[in-house]
């Protein structure tokens, strides 16, 4: 009897014992998640601290940061500036104490923009035309559906009813709400859709599911290399003493004539590629992308960057051949230091861009920062949204990310190759 009863309290104690190793490793566990996190958040701090260096288009002197490359006057975005080789696409390991981070900087501009981008674009894109009707239809007002899409009528007729929104998306995880979109198609390698279309590839050619291509926020500067507002050349207030406020630019006789006539009504203009389209020199046509628009918005909302921009999605550009977004990626190692300098990439012609001029930039306002941060054994990844305004970096989301993968996710290293100590442990 006494050998059962003591049999029993060692049994009781054993599992009390393992009660308390697991309720110490949970606790273990949840101050690494925690230090974890914060050694995320100390990666956005790193990010914007460099973000905020980038200097306005004009500013005068040069910007060098701390990794010594220079960030152009011109405004132009680029892969050779200091928010683009900071943390060496997660190669770099940034230690603070006990914990550390790693972290990559992405131009939203290099995305294709779900609130902007055309019909024409969207078809480029490995989606099936029902996908992408109810995508338009799902942003755009008005209650009548495509012949393949879908509105109110679908949505209220769920099991758990809701109205089309009608309006931009917030976020590309929005898309889920789309007739037809599932976590599968924009998460996943997608091989179920017929189509000619390449599949989705970032800036190094690795192929990424379809989300890791888009953005719900990209925004770039309406100035000119100098650092002016463009000239609004569009509508009413465009015509007005046209010919005067554009002879200062150097344009040639003959195609001055044709936008702003000394005599008689000035020719109506919807969109830069329209003026483009009358242009007959490389010279003329630099000129228009550098300092015409055709409406008066303080900022341009969902233009590709020429500059980071990887080939699949300068293909979705209406008149970008294979070929075209080949050689613009190819000139990406040396850059472009405004939209008019692709003008000197062969085979861009006054016909190409009267198609898509008015959809591309050389320049952004908007960043994504990819972040991981480390505790031991446990690691966080937070993706953050930042916007650069005149100088002054705005962090606009900070969001966890749902995936355990997501260094193999953003094509990271497994391993990194360079430790760079922030803070030495207490």
């Amino acid at each position: 009897m006494t050998l059962v009863i003591l049999a029993g309290l060692v049994a009781v104690v054993a599992s009390v014992a393992n009660n308390q190793r697991v309720a110490f490793r949970s606790q273990i566990s949840r101050q690494q998640r925690e230090r974890a996190h914060l050694a995320a958040l100390a990666g956005i701090q790193r990010a914007i601290a460099v973000l905020a260096t980038i200097p306005a288009p004009g500013q005068s002197g040069q910007t060098t940061t701390t990794t010594g490359n220079t960030t152009s006057q011109s405004g132009a975005i680029t892969l050779q500036d200091d928010w683009a080789t900071l943390g060496q696409t997660g190669s770099e390991k940034f230690i603070v104490g006990n914990a550390s981070f790693r972290l990559q900087i992405v131009d939203a501009s290099s995305f294709v923009n779900i609130n902007s981008a055309t019909e024409d674009q969207w078809n480029k894109l490995p989606l099936a035309p029902e996908e992408i009707a109810s995508i338009l239809d799902y942003r755009t007002t008005g209650s009548a559906a495509r012949p393949l899409g879908a509105k109110d009528d679908y949505y209220n007729a769920l099991a758990e009813p809701y109205n089309a929104k009608l309006a931009n998306f917030e976020t590309v995880d929005e898309l889920l709400q789309v007739k037809g979109l599932t976590a599968k198609i924009l998460y996943e390698l997608r091989t179920d859709v017929q189509t000619s279309n390449p599949l989705p590839t970032d800036i190094n050619g690795n192929t990424v599911p379809l989300a890791d291509l888009l953005t719900a926020v990209s925004y770039s500067a309406r100035l000119n290399p100098q650092g002016q507002a463009l000239i609004n050349v569009g509508g009413a207030a465009g015509a007005a003493n046209r010919r005067q406020r554009l002879q200062a630019l150097g344009f040639s006789a003959n195609f001055l004539n044709q936008i702003a006539p000394a005599q008689g009504p000035q020719p109506t203009f919807a969109t830069v590629g329209a003026i483009c389209a009358r242009a007959s020199s490389a010279d003329d046509l630099a000129k228009v992308l550098d300092n015409l628009a055709t409406d008066a918005q303080p900022r341009q909302l969902g233009r590709i960057n020429i500059n980071t921009a990887p080939e699949s999605v300068l293909q979705t550009v209406p008149g970008i051949t294979p070929d075209l977004a080949t050689a613009i990626v190819q000139r990406q190692t040396q850059g472009f230091a405004s939209l008019g300098e692709v003008t000197q990439v062969p085979g861009i012609t006054s016909q190409v861009l009267s198609q898509c001029a008015d959809l591309l930039t050389a320049s952004s306002q908007t960043f994504y920062v990819r972040i991981v941060g480390t505790s031991g054994q446990t690691s966080v990844a937070v993706l953050a949204l930042i916007d650069v305004e005149n100088g002054t970096p705005k962090l606009l989301m900070v969001q966890d990310q749902p995936f355990n993968d997501m260094i193999t996710r953003w094509n990271w290293p497994t391993d990194t190759n360079v430790d760079t100590t922030l803070k030495e442990a207490a």
